[in-house]
């Protein structure tokens, strides 16, 4: 049993028209004809862009699979839609004993809600294990709204240093939750459910939100600040989103905020199956006067391409690359080089997951001076980072 929807077909929707959009919904049943055998095998659309198949599990199914998925792609491109086309898949294996149609179509579909939608992996089968993480999801999402509008998602910035003068040149803001009994929810809990089931267009937005109104809070205070320029992640949810720009530019101009002081970060990952929107948005973006960092470069296969075609303020090189270079001379090189590379296009670099002395030395020589990392400060609540770094005395 499979159970699977078009990944991001609201952004097909949107884009090409509905008309078009629908090609795509329909070469789904028409290729899977052609495709499976009708005898055995059936699928069907249950609503909006969610399907569920029947398949036999034979040596011929990922051969099969693939073929059917290059057969909505062709349609797709004759649609005039280059937006490419990947399905989300959960499977169940029905047994001899199995009874229940709705019970089988669920596990299955409790499968497909498992798949992280940041990994290139996009097909899992049901197991108990999935039952489990599914309470756990289930718990996250009974509490999610109403903890926003407690205030439970707290601001907390993590120091970027500047290794040559030794002194702070900006922050992080990162999210946690914290209940009010006390009680903390990780981050590697939370945000890939809330990226999964979009409210973290909805984190996202509150935390820039939170941002905008502590400087506002802060120029209006008789005590003296110093200002530091702050950044703060975008999801892939939120570029999907066609109000995004404008909702971003609502936010600034709502609080005066001076957009010199904010930096949205947008990791390389996006532009795996988005680039054209990705480009798109990003042009919009710098209109407003944002500097944009692209962060986690160096994980993905087409930084390179991306910095030809994309306005890039900063590169944010990713912690497990650079964790590397400890063990391999030819990631040392290559990690050398990104820094000239950088220089000549005039972009900034900000290592992060610095801990050591050796690693802070080590990036000084290769010319990189501003980091990001234990070595120079954890994550800290908004106000004790404003007490200890902005709070002149």
């Amino acid at each position: 049993m499979l159970r699977f929807d078009i990944m991001n077909f609201r952004y097909i929707n949107e884009s090409y028209g509905h008309d078009r959009a629908d090609k795509v919904l329909m070469a789904t049943i028409k290729e899977f004809e052609k495709v499976f055998n009708p005898q055995k095998e059936l699928c069907v659309r249950v609503n909006s862009d969610q399907f569920v198949a029947l398949v036999v599990n034979d040596m011929e199914y990922e051969e099969k699979y693939m073929k059917y998925l290059k057969g909505i792609s062709d349609e797709a491109n004759e649609a005039q839609i280059r937006y490419p086309i990947r399905l989300k898949v959960g499977m169940y294996q029905i047994r001899k004993e199995d009874q229940n149609i709705d019970l089988m179509i669920d596990r299955a579909n409790a499968a497909r809600k498992s798949i992280d939608i940041t990994a290139n992996v996009l097909t899992a089968t049901y197991s108990d294990n999935i039952i489990s993480n599914m309470r756990k999801v289930d718990a996250i999402e009974s509490e999610m709204e109403n903890s926003l509008k407690k205030g439970e998602f707290r601001v907390f910035i993590q120091p970027k240093w500047d290794t040559v003068k030794d002194e702070i040149i900006g922050g992080e803001a990162l999210v946690r939750w914290i209940k009010n009994d006390g009680s903390m929810v990780f981050p590697s809990d939370f945000i890939p459910v809330f990226e999964s089931n979009g409210f973290i267009e909805n984190l996202d937005f509150y935390m820039l939100e939170q941002l905008c109104i502590k400087m506002k809070e802060m120029r209006k205070d008789e005590k003296n600040y110093k200002f530091f320029p702050v950044s703060v992640n975008q999801s892939r949810v939120l570029i999907n989103n066609p109000d995004y720009v404008k909702n971003v530019e609502k936010i600034l101009k709502r609080y005066d905020t001076d957009v010199s002081l904010i930096q949205l970060e947008i990791t390389e990952n996006l532009f795996f199956d988005q680039r054209e929107k990705m480009v798109e948005v990003i042009n919009q973006l710098k209109k407003l006067g944002l500097e944009l960092a692209m962060d986690d470069f160096g994980s993905g296969y087409s930084s390179l391409n991306i910095l030809k075609d994309v306005p890039f303020d900063i590169l944010k090189i990713d912690k497990d690359f650079f964790d590397e270079t400890f063990i391999s001379k030819a990631s040392t090189v290559i990690l050398r080089k990104i820094f000239e590379m950088a220089t000549e296009l005039g972009i900034d670099v900000i290592c992060e997951g610095v801990e050591t002395k050796e690693q802070v030395e080590m990036l000084k020589g290769f010319g990189c001076h501003a980091v990001q990392g234990y070595f120079y400060g954890k994550p800290m609540p908004v106000d004790e980072f404003i007490e200890k770094y902005c709070l002149v005395k």
